[in-house]
């Protein structure tokens, strides 16, 4: 896959902001990958990064629910 500069560099950001947010949630494995991504960017390594991209999808998947429970829990969520 070709990469554009802008691209990279906004998958960079992104993935600098993920790591910190997923550190605020505990959510480990993660902050991980989102580390590794970023990582990845920076060493020009590109060629993990659509499996990263892949593994941090599937991951978010399973963590939505659990935000969802909390959020309504705690009366932030009305559904």
């Amino acid at each position: 896959m070709a990469w554009k500069t802008r691209e990279l560099q906004d998958l960079q950001r992104h993935a600098h902001s993920m790591t910190g947010l997923f550190g605020n949630f505990n959510a480990l494995p993660l902050q991980k990958i989102s580390d590794e991504i970023n990582y990845c960017v920076k060493a020009n390594e590109l060629e993990d990064i659509p499996s990263l991209l892949d593994a941090l999808e599937s991951g978010f998947s399973l963590l939505v629910p659990h935000l969802e429970k909390l959020a309504k829990q705690s009366g932030m969520m009305n559904f």
